[in-house]
C-alpha cells in the first residue's frame, strides 16, 4: 500500500537458448532494508522503447519480517566477593545490515541461584555494543548467578535476550597473631590478644567475629568494625581473652 518507492533499475539480456519468442530476463537483488519491515507488493515496470511499449508485471506480494538479533554478553566468569569486573554486552543481526539505534539502553540484572534478582546497572549501545563496570561488594553475594539483559527491540529488530554466568567466592583472608601480653595466665584472669585480618583477594576489608579460643574452649570474641581498618583491606583488634570461669 502506499506511494511506489524504485528499489532499482537492471539491463536485460536475451533469455537462455533457444530463445525462440523474443524473450528477455534481468535480475535485481534487492537488501530486505530496503523493503521496510510488512507486507507490500512489488511490480516490475518495463519503460518500454520507440518499437516496443512499455507494460508492467502482475504485483507479487512479499512480506519482510523483523530481523532477529542475537543478545552477547560476556564477563570474568568468576569474581571473589569484593572485587570488580566489566560486563560487555553486544546486539548483533545475522545480515549485518542493520544494528539497534546509538544510544539504546540496555538494563543489566544479576540473578542470584536463590533471592530476587538485582539490577547491576545499564549499558547504552553506540554500533550495537556497550559496557559496564560493575563492583560485588555488598551487592552480589558469594554463590552462582546469571547476568542478563533484554533487548526491547523496535520497528525493525525483535526483543531479544542474553545471558551468561557469574561465580561470586568467598575473599581469601589471612589472620596473624600480631601480639599477646603473655604466655602464662593464672585462671580467672585475662591476656590482651592483637590481631590482624587481611584480604588477600581484594581491597575490601573484612566483616564479621574474631573468635580467640584456648584447649577448644573460647576465651575471647569481638566484631570487626570501621574503626578498625589499619590499611587496605586489613582490620587490626585487640581481643580480652578471658581465663575464668
Amino acid at each position: 500500500g502506499g506511494s511506489s518507492v524504485p528499489l532499482g533499475t537492471v539491463a536485460v539480456v536475451p533469455c537462455a537458448a533457444p530463445n525462440t519468442g523474443g524473450c528477455v530476463t534481468a535480475t535485481l537483488v534487492v537488501p530486505s532494508s530496503a523493503l521496510g519491515v510488512g507486507t507490500d507488493d512489488v511490480v516490475a515496470e518495463y519503460a518500454g522503447t520507440g518499437d516496443f511499449a512499455a507494460s508492467a508485471s502482475d504485483p507479487t506480494t512479499i512480506a519482510v519480517n523483523p530481523a532477529v538479533p542475537t543478545v552477547t554478553i560476556t564477563g570474568p566468569g568468576s569474581l571473589a566477593y569484593g572485587g570488580t569486573g566489566t560486563i560487555s554486552v553486544s546486539v548483533s543481526v545475522a545480515a549485518g545490515a542493520i544494528r539497534p539505534a546509538d544510544g539504546t539502553v540496555m538494563t543489566v540484572v544479576a540473578t542470584p541461584t536463590t533471592g530476587p534478582a538485582i539490577t547491576l546497572g545499564t549499558v547504552t549501545l553506540v554500533g550495537g555494543t556497550g559496557q559496564l563496570p560493575f563492583g560485588t561488594s555488598s551487592i552480589l553475594l558469594p554463590g552462582g548467578h546469571t547476568i542478563s539483559a533484554e533487548y526491547a527491540g523496535d520497528l525493525q529488530i525483535t526483543p531479544a535476550v542474553g545471558s551468561t554466568t557469574l561465580a561470586v567466592t568467598a575473599a581469601v583472608t589471612n589472620i596473624d597473631l600480631d601480639a599477646i601480653s603473655g604466655t602464662t595466665v593464672v585462671y580467672g584472669r585475662t591476656l590482651e590478644v592483637t590481631l590482624s585480618v587481611d584480604n588477600r583477594s581484594n581491597g575490601l576489608a573484612p566483616e564479621g567475629d574474631i573468635v580467640v579460643t584456648w584447649a577448644g574452649f573460647e576465651v575471647g570474641r569481638t566484631t570487626l568494625t570501621d574503626g578498625d581498618d589499619s590499611g587496605t583491606g586489613e582490620r587490626t583488634v585487640t581481643v580480652m581473652a578471658d581465663f575464668g570461669p
